[in-house]
């Protein structure tokens, strides 16, 4: 290990001496190695996988089964509100949120919020 660490202290030394084709031609070997290194450690970690699900009884593909999607429950539970305004034409708000067009549309003509409460 301590060789590597040495061999790594060379490398970054000598990187502000090198000319961009150098630097260039170092990056491009670099990436070969990343994916070199990265397709034996996704077959080593396969391997693994495999050797451990045998043992408990699975397969692979058992281990990657999707579980059937279930509705994600919120923190706080919904219950439906009591409408608290009632137009004359039958529509209905609770008082929550933003005001639905027709009460704004009648406030706008002059005429009050409470005098179409649910009484």
């Amino acid at each position: 290990m301590a060789e590597a660490n040495t061999d790594l202290a060379n490398v970054l030394a000598a990187v502000p001496r090198l000319t961009a084709k150098e630097l260039n031609t170092v990056s491009e070997a670099i990436e070969a190695a990343r994916l070199e290194h990265s397709t034996t450690d996704r077959q080593a970690l396969l391997v693994e996988f495999q050797e451990k699900a045998a043992a408990l009884g699975l397969s692979l593909e058992d281990l990657v089964k999707q579980p059937k999607a279930t509705k994600a429950k919120s923190g706080k539970a919904t219950k439906k509100v009591a409408p608290k305004y009632r137009a004359s034409n039958g529509d209905e708000w609770s008082g929550r949120g933003r005001p639905p067009k027709w009460i704004v549309m009648l406030e706008a003509e002059g005429k009050r919020r409470e005098d179409y409460l649910i009484k």
